[in-house]
């Protein structure tokens, strides 16, 4: 988990942009890519903007203008001011200019044919009326140049057989504007039926239809109902998986002090000076590639009275939280393929020593979930996290080395960190066996040591804060068992 730089959202990702606006490092997935640069959010984007425009006003040029430029300056500005009292002066024009009077339509005549009626309308030029008969049947008309037209095809009479000695009414409304307006149609005069006295009113029901005898009715579609599926029972923890383990509430005043080994050593050997000064045991968590690369280190730490858990071999990915923010499982990652990387590093681990590991593992990067958890206590591992609470966490985040990171914490401000945790008794602090800051994040943990036993709680082993536990030690035994099982 070492590396040179980390986002400041995802302390867990590898940064390799910074924010041009505010400078914090970013992630891929957290940057946002203009035609400016890369910045970590809109708010920096406007600021740099807001920036930009200021640093040009800052580079006008600051000397007197010679007089050419002022005259033609004062000369646009005139311009500018009378052309815009112009264009308000005419719009208040064409807002006081009295609508003219519509001129309504003069004369129309009637001339009966055989498909209809034919209509002669004379009126204003250029306007135009709807016409609307005694069946309700709308008809518009548009003045020529001469104020006539003529519409034709209006079935406004009864059939043929049906004499009647006026033609029916017609309604002509002129339009006061351009566009064309609908009038209401005439009203009809309802037809008399005849309705059955009732003694009570009662809601009709529905109307049915009535097939005509030439009708055959189509029978009614059955629909048979779809079965519906029961839902789904969301998924629980895997069987066999044991609970998160981050914090051991009824260990007793003791807390364990881990840490992470992936490839480098750089000062380790300075570490464990210091943890044997300080008279502490402490739990190492190594990947196979460490315990490969730096077998005397790991010999040296046995030999102290530390105690090594599995940290994979290659300290890969098991999760998709660096993708989607959730531990779910990546594709690649079987039963086997999580099994082949714990016994690399048992093995590895064995030939450096000549012993087995602690039936203790921790994932990397904290990517695990309760089905890998399953599957490594089926090949005798116990899931070991760090303690979080309240908003608060035991990681120290000693692996953040640039400074200008929001995540930076010196020495000095780690140990007060964690000193301020709600529940130091039974917790569980992650640190790292490497590191290349100029000062070692570990610098200052004397003294964290010395408040923790001012407050009496003493540092211990992980092993020994799970055995100290009622509700832990089921799945220490049972962890214990079954790797000696496969590896004793």
């Amino acid at each position: 988990m070492l590396a040179s730089s980390h986002c400041t959202v995802h302390p867990s990702h590898e940064a390799n942009h910074r924010c041009r606006s505010c400078g914090c490092w970013l992630c891929d997935r957290c940057t946002q890519s203009t035609p400016q640069g890369i910045f970590c959010s809109g708010r920096c984007r406007k600021i740099f903007r807001l920036s930009s425009i200021g640093g040009a006003l800052r580079r006008l040029p600051t000397k007197p203008l010679e007089g050419p430029w002022v005259v033609g300056l004062i000369g646009g500005l005139i311009a500018l001011v009378i052309w815009g009292v112009g264009l308000l002066a005419a719009q208040l024009v064409e807002i006081s200019r009295p609508i003219p009077p519509q001129t309504p339509i003069q004369t129309f005549s009637l001339v009966e044919s055989p498909g209809g009626l034919d209509v002669a309308i004379e009126g204003a030029p250029g306007r135009h009326a709807i016409i609307i008969d005694t069946s309700g049947r709308s008809h518009t008309i548009t003045f020529n140049s001469e104020g006539k037209t003529h519409l034709s095809g209006i079935h406004t009479f009864p059939p043929p057989e049906i004499k009647r000695p006026t033609p029916a009414p017609i309604t002509v409304q002129p339009i006061t504007s351009p566009e064309i307006q609908m009038i209401p149609k005439p009203t009809r005069t309802p037809v008399a039926t005849t309705s059955i006295p009732t003694a009570t009113a009662k809601p009709l029901p529905a109307p049915t239809r009535v097939p005509s005898p030439t009708e055959i009715p189509e029978p009614e579609p059955t629909h048979t109902p779809k079965p519906v599926a029961a839902p789904r029972p969301r998924p629980t923890t895997a069987p066999g998986a044991p609970p998160i383990l981050h914090l051991v509430i009824d260990s007793g005043p003791s807390i364990a002090i881990t840490f992470d080994g992936g490839a480098s050593s750089n000062r380790t050997a300075e570490l464990l000076d210091l943890l044997e000064d300080l008279d502490i045991k402490a739990t190492l968590f190594l990947t196979g590639q460490f315990i490969e690369k730096h077998p005397t280190l790991v010999r040296r730490a046995v030999l102290a009275g530390h105690e090594v858990g599995n940290h994979t071999f290659s300290h890969p990915h098991l999760t998709s939280w660096e993708q989607d923010r959730r531990h779910r499982t990546l594709p690649g990652v079987t039963k086997a393929f999580l099994l082949a990387e714990l016994e690399r590093s048992e093995r590895a681990f064995q030939k450096a020593t000549g012993r087995p590991m602690a039936p203790l593992w921790r994932a990397p990067y904290g990517e695990e979930n309760p089905t890998l958890r399953a599957w490594a206590l089926e090949a005798g591992y116990l899931h070991v996290r760090w303690s979080s609470l309240e908003g608060q966490s035991l990681d120290s985040l000693d692996w953040v080395e640039d400074e200008h990171s929001g995540l930076y914490r010196d020495s000095k401000r780690i140990m007060n960190t964690l000193l301020a945790f709600p529940r130091l008794e039974g917790g569980i602090v992650l640190m790292h066996l490497a590191s290349e800051r100029e000062e070692a994040p570990w610098t200052h943990l004397p003294e964290f040591v010395e408040e923790l036993r001012k407050r009496g709680i003493e540092p211990s082993r992980v092993t020994d804060l799970l055995q100290q536990s009622r509700i832990w030690r089921r799945w220490a035994n049972r962890a214990e068992e079954r790797h000696r099982e496969l590896w004793h």
